[in-house]
């Protein structure tokens, strides 16, 4: 993963903080000084202020992700509003259910009717544990995916906006966790064009097909899981279940790394499915063709033809992701698109080279179909002729 687009990661990540910091009585200045004095973060502790590309990358995907992102939009008497659950917009509307604050202990919550407002003092006890855990933070992918994880579990019950103008819906991990996938798919996308210059005209950076849609789908995952004829068949069913979660986590952990990504680029995985946001550039559609079908390969290996993953991606640009224009609906058409392209990998699976290596078999060795000499078989009639056979 190269330096910038590492960066710029980071960036997403952290410099919607503010948003934390400033329930908190606090700055993001205050936040960002906590980082350890290198180099490599001095590009992140500046802020898009600073200059660098990879603040501007992040400023830009914050202008997608985020709708109200100033502490001017979140007066004093709406800033402790709790996260609006999102089951109130299931079945018809539900007012009034919401998400009560995280608790120490990390039990997930019910969402309540009429949750009471977070305190400032709760904001107050997160902040001061993430300037603790930033002061020892690494500069390196998997510090990224680590930091990922203590933001999920330290901002999922918080929103991400508490203007009243907004529904509070979204929770402020999700949004640092999309800004950062857009940060690192833009950073990616402007280096391979050599074109960091679009950032200074965001309408026009808005039109690019700067990113991939991916997808990626366990075809015959039913098959597979339920072929079980032997006693304690739940227990292999929720095992093989299982399995099947952890292939595709593994799948995912591998493409994004060989992308030069983090987690923060999965949009959704789960059922034996994946959704991921990734930059449009010729080395990322490479990996993609080239992992899946190595992947594929594996599987071919070790089950046959019981499993198979297809896949498929199609580019698409800022406005689509923000689904602009609405009345084109932008956004379902590039769902269906991508989902299209991976149905039609599903019907043809196989290209010519995985077809001779299904039908590649060994040669098996003579002695293999010779009848051992205790057999009955030995006395077969004279005019029975011995045959060996190879399989080529």
């Amino acid at each position: 993963m190269n330096t910038l687009t590492l960066q710029a990661t980071f960036c997403g990540l952290l410099h919607g903080l503010g948003k934390l910091a400033f329930r908190a009585d606090k700055t993001a200045a205050d936040l960002l000084a906590a980082l350890p004095d290198t180099p490599e973060w001095a590009a992140v502790r500046g802020g898009a202020a600073a200059g660098s590309d990879a603040a501007r990358c992040a400023a830009f995907a914050r202008s997608l992700s985020v709708t109200a992102d100033t502490p001017a939009a979140e007066p004093a008497s709406s800033r402790c509003r709790p996260l609006r659950s999102i089951f109130s917009h299931l079945n018809g509307e539900h007012p009034g259910y919401s998400v009560p604050a995280a608790r120490p202990d990390g039990a997930l919550h019910d969402p309540v009717q009429d949750a009471p407002d977070i305190p400032a003092a709760v904001y107050r006890e997160l902040y001061q544990e993430l300037t603790g855990q930033l002061t020892g933070l690494q500069f390196s992918p998997a510090q990224a995916n680590a930091l990922l994880g203590l933001l999920e579990s330290q901002c999922s019950a918080l929103p991400a906006s508490t203007a009243r103008e907004e529904d509070r819906d979204i929770s402020l991990y999700d949004q640092l966790k999309l800004t950062a996938a857009l940060a690192a798919c833009v950073s990616e996308y402007l280096q391979q064009a050599d074109a960091f210059s679009l950032l200074d005209t965001p309408a026009e950076l808005r039109r690019e097909p700067a990113f991939l849609l991916y997808t990626a789908d366990f075809s015959r995952i039913q098959r597979f899981i339920y072929t079980v004829h032997t006693e304690g068949a739940l227990r292999s069913l929720r095992s093989r279940s299982f399995f099947l979660e952890l292939l595709m986590e593994h799948y995912m952990d591998e493409l994004l790394d060989g992308c030069g990504l983090t987690r923060t680029n999965i949009i959704y995985s789960g059922g034996g499915h994946c959704y991921l946001l990734l930059p449009n550039t010729a080395a990322v559609q490479q990996t993609l063709a080239d992992w899946n079908r190595a992947f594929n390969g594996w599987l071919n290996e070790q089950f046959g033809v019981q499993l198979f993953l297809a896949n498929g991606w199609t580019p698409c640009s800022a406005n689509g992701l923000c689904n602009v224009p609405a009345e084109a609906s932008p956004y379902k058409a590039l769902f269906r698109r991508v989902n299209a392209i991976a149905e039609q990998h599903k019907q043809h699976p196989y290209d010519t080279a995985a077809l001779r290596a299904l039908n590649r078999v060994q040669a098996i060795p003579l002695q293999t179909f010779r009848t051992p000499r205790t057999s009955s078989l030995a006395a077969a009639p004279a005019s029975s002729p011995k045959r060996s056979v190879t399989l080529t």
